[in-house]
């Protein structure tokens, strides 16, 4: 059952599974899967609530007005001659207006510079969703790492949000826009540089934002949804006082969302933080609190049901925190 030696590493778990060793034992008279079950339970070595991991519930982020969430990622192209392109793409998710820049790499520093350039553009969000990319979680090696990306949106009032591992899924609003982008746009054209794409990125966002109809805005294009609102930019006077440099970190929230393995272990920012067994396959959201130097483990069982408060752990940073956390109530969780 525990797949813990060297022949069972790989292979199926469960009643299922145990009846099938049982036969191949010879054991007779040969229990059912139900009396299977049952002892299971009566031990104790049953996962209630995680026994489905391939459908376990997700709690998808929804966007509950303009800016409530953008998404950003990166798709990486060569023009011919071989230059390598990174494009950088961001999206609201409510709204489906988008920003794109391109750069020659993709670190931390071009990370933020077209954040900067798309809240000047787009707005600020109230969360940031982000994949793992090392340039925008700080890196893969050294433990309660806070990188300059989250520090950045810390500093602006953003909460970062990360998707689970090796989940693209998860970030599917951005996949779309890549798509559309490489159909209506990267295979129109035989661009011969970096500068070249820059040149004509205005055109096809004009083309986006004017003129398209994203399926789920019903007839509306971007602009017409966007049109008439109040949006809250990063404005030059907030541009100009973040400072040049390695950003303190500021008092705030960051979400990572995970799935539980089967020892009842999440990873984050490099550590690893025990939360059950009980909850193994399941989907569970880790928020730290900056200000209060604590990580919090949030579990939603189904859509309509209420996050559960899994456990709270101190969670000390080995610099200095900045500032006063103000939790804001924008109709989500």
């Amino acid at each position: 059952e525990a797949a813990d030696t060297r022949t069972t590493k790989y292979g199926l778990i469960g009643n299922g599974a145990i009846r099938g060793e049982l036969r191949r034992m010879g054991i007779e008279p040969l229990p059912g899967p139900a009396t299977i079950q049952r002892l299971l339970a009566q031990h104790g070595l049953t996962h209630p609530v995680g026994a489905g991991s391939a459908s376990a519930y997700y709690p998808w982020p929804i966007a509950w007005g303009v800016n409530a969430i953008h998404a950003t990622d990166i798709i990486t192209r060569h023009v011919r001659g071989g230059e390598e392109i990174e494009n950088f793409h961001t999206i609201d998710h409510y709204s489906h207006a988008v920003y794109l820049t391109q750069h020659t790499d993709k670190s931390s520093a071009t990370m933020c510079a077209h954040l900067r350039k798309t809240w000047a553009n787009l707005g600020l969000p109230f969360l940031q969703q982000l994949d793992n990319e090392a340039a925008f979680c700080g890196g893969h090696t050294h433990a309660r790492v806070i990188g300059q990306v989250v520090r950045l949106c810390l500093f602006c009032g953003i909460e970062p949000f990360f998707t689970p591992v090796y989940e693209a899924r998860r970030n599917y609003q951005i996949e779309t826009i890549h798509s559309l982008w490489d159909k209506a746009f990267w295979s129109r054209a035989e661009f011969a540089n970096r500068a070249h794409v820059q040149a004509e990125t205005p055109t096809f966002l004009r083309w986006y934002h004017r003129r398209y109809q994203p399926p789920s805005l019903n007839g509306l294009t971007p602009a017409q949804l966007r049109r008439g609102l109040p949006i809250r930019r990063l404005a030059a006077d907030l541009g100009c006082i973040i400072p040049v440099g390695r950003l303190p970190i500021m008092a705030g929230r960051i979400h990572i969302m995970r799935k539980v393995d089967g020892a009842g272990r999440i990873t984050l920012l490099n550590e690893t933080w025990p939360v059950g067994e009980k909850w193994s396959g399941e989907y569970v959201r880790a928020t730290i609190h900056t200000g209060r130097q604590t990580l919090a483990l949030w579990h939603q069982e189904e859509a309509d049901a209420a996050w559960c408060l899994i456990k709270t752990r101190q969670f000390r940073l080995k610099e200095s925190v900045h500032g006063i956390e103000v939790v804001l109530v924008h109709g989500a969780s």
